[in-house]
């Protein structure tokens, strides 16, 4: 089973399953780093145990940069922020009836 179809099974939106065949990254590592959306993988993250918050560092940062103007898009923004605290992609849960 590949990425795209892990994702999907767990639950994934469209737009990333879609992203996700239309790259075909050979490993889930590859796809993190090239992740345009980091809506996505704060998805993937919180398919694991941790948890957002108020107090989190990477929250707060994010927060942050959304009060100043930039060229970079919220999404692109916020991924960069994500791979800068999580810099591995966290281990994929299975599948509910798998």
């Amino acid at each position: 089973m590949n990425l795209a179809d892990r994702v999907k099974a767990l639950g994934a939106c469209k737009e990333a399953v879609v992203w996700l065949r239309e790259y075909d990254f050979p490993t889930h590592q590859a796809a993190w780093d090239a992740c345009p959306n980091g809506y996505w993988l704060k998805w993937l993250i919180e398919l694991g145990s941790y948890r957002w918050g108020q107090g989190d560092v990477a929250w707060m940062e994010y927060l942050r940069a959304l009060s100043r103007p930039s060229r970079i898009t919220r999404r692109k923004q916020f991924a960069r922020i994500v791979r800068k605290h999580f810099p591995h992609p966290p281990r994929l849960p299975r599948a509910k009836g798998k």
